[in-house]
């Protein structure tokens, strides 16, 4: 489905992956750090909303 297998995200046709380090790099590299640690735990985890 995706390349990398972390938090994903899919509406309608467009597909993001690595949702929660994408968010934490917004504040800086400490929310960086803790956006991958999030993305590891929830491995293979994707959610689909509907339009």
């Amino acid at each position: 489905m995706f390349g990398k297998n972390h938090l994903n995200v899919e509406y309608g046709n467009v597909k993001v992956t690595d949702v929660a380090t994408k968010v934490g790099s917004l504040f800086g590299s400490k929310g960086r750090e803790v956006g991958k640690k999030v993305d590891q735990a929830t491995k293979k985890i994707t959610i689909k909303i509907d339009k």
